[in-house]
């Protein structure tokens, strides 16, 4: 039926084609220019024998098996829904919950997709064999509301990324590299917002390694492991770093985070690593850190909270209970680093001093270290550095906005004792500064009433 509905087409526009000889110049060319518009809406609408075509819409997958089928109709396996994607971009859905076991890695994304779990439990699992998603150069992935389990390669055991890819709402978790990113592998553009990574792991950036660019937003990392940089993260780009947890991630190198690039982090807290060096964080590049929160991290051979290698800015910061054995619980400034401190509450190291700067350069104003003799070369009550002092804190915990703190009590000697100058407009909970004309010295902002709300929201 198709063949004769073709040959008819053909036929007709045929004959059109002969009635133009005859014509005068002008119809001429009105005849040929139609004949063009219907070969060309033949061409479109005509399929050759053995070809499907895709267009860029809603494709449900509703089975957890991993098969390969001519259509994605009934059933309509990920791999078959990534497949019909491909041709012409498209968003993938679900009517299913559940785990699908891959029995090799998935198609290669090589167009615009979203892979959608919303309002169902999806895991993808590369049963420890498999690395799961590949994003092409030039390509872009959304993947949201999906748990990426138990993938393997030897790059990005999750996902390999050369494109740009949105990790929203989504779970990284047990995947493995046998070299760099356990999770994530990223040398393109990432984002991740909302979204958590646990124990993921591979030599080097045991949660994720990026050597793109990276931008990490209310998220967390955790249990992540590494044999040598970023537990966490390890940076060789630049990566961003904003309302965002790091808790109990180890490695040599950077126990939260090993940067080799740029890296800023805002409002965030790092807690409960370990490492040789850097327990939170190795800094081999450019480090800010900005109403942010290091507490209970620790690395023997210097850095508990920080390990500065190269250039670090720390602004209405806290770093509390950090420790290292050879020196700089809180911070260690090594010989050819260059550290500027504002506004930074650095007390409570364990085994060793606060801050222990070997032979680089610290400068440093407003800020209150406890350890009177290891106080990174500061002065007391020179530049507005308060030294030897008890910064009455009161207990890490949720003291409101989306990070765990450390809050100052009420006659903290932090309170409106700090600088306007560089002073960020709200503190990491997000809350107003400065309250009383000045900036308190840390990362919280003491405020009057705050005894009076619950403790989330104080």
């Amino acid at each position: 039926m198709l063949k004769k509905k073709v040959q008819r087409h053909a036929m007709w526009i045929g004959k059109l084609q002969f009635v133009q000889v005859k014509a005068p110049g002008w119809l001429h060319m009105t005849t040929v220019l139609m004949a063009g518009l219907l070969g060309l809406l033949f061409g479109l609408f005509v399929v050759m024998p053995g070809s499907v075509a895709y267009a860029a819409t809603s494709i449900v997958v509703n089975t957890l098996s991993d098969g390969v089928h001519a259509s994605c109709a009934t059933p309509c396996t990920l791999r078959d829904a990534i497949t019909a994607a491909n041709v012409s971009g498209g968003t993938i859905t679900f009517d299913i919950d559940g785990t699908i076991v891959l029995t090799g890695s998935l198609p290669t994304i090589s167009n615009t997709v979203t892979i959608d779990g919303s309002g169902h439990a999806i895991t993808v699992s590369g049963n420890n064999l498999y690395q799961v998603l590949i994003v092409n150069y030039g390509q872009s992935l959304i993947l949201q509301a999906i748990t990426i389990a138990k993938g393997s390669a030897s790059n990005g055991g999750g996902i390999y990324n050369s494109g740009a890819l949105t990790v929203t709402n989504s779970t990284l978790s047990g995947n493995g590299a046998t070299t760099r990113g356990g999770g994530i592998y990223n040398s393109g553009t990432l984002s991740v917002i909302n979204s958590a990574f646990s124990s993921n792991n591979a030599p080097y950036g045991g949660g994720l390694y990026t050597n793109g660019t990276l931008s990490v937003i209310n998220s967390t990392f955790s249990g992540n492991t590494t044999k040598y940089h970023g537990g966490g993260i390890e940076n060789e780009g630049t990566l961003s770093v904003i309302n965002s947890t790091f808790s109990y991630n180890n490695a040599t190198y950077g126990g939260g985070i090993y940067n080799y690039g740029t890296l800023s982090m805002i409002n965030s807290t790092l807690f409960g690593h370990g490492a040789i060096y850097g327990g939170g964080i190795y800094n081999y590049g450019t480090l800010s850190v900005t109403n942010s929160t290091l507490a209970g991290n620790y690395a023997p051979y210097g850095g508990g909270g920080i390990y500065n290698y190269g250039t670090l800015s720390v602004i209405n910061s806290t770093l509390i209970s950090n420790g290292a054995q050879t020196g700089g619980g809180g911070i260690y400034n090594a010989a050819s680093g260059t550290s500027a401190i504002t506004n930074t509450i650095i007390a409570y190291s364990t085994v060793s001093s606060d801050c222990v700067n070997s032979s680089g350069t610290v400068t440093g104003s407003h800020n209150l270290i406890k350890d009177t003799t290891n106080a990174c070369g500061l002065t007391n009550l020179v530049d507005g550095n308060i030294i030897g002092m008890d910064p009455l804190l009161g207990e890490f915990a949720t003291n409101g906005g989306a990070t765990i703190t450390w809050a100052p009590l009420p006659g903290s000697p932090a309170i409106n004792a700090g600088t306007n100058a560089g002073c960020p407009a709200f503190d990491q909970r997000g809350f107003q500064r400065p309250i009383g004309g000045t900036c308190d010295i840390g990362a919280v902002e003491w405020s009057p009433w705050a005894a009076y709300l619950p403790l989330g929201l104080r």
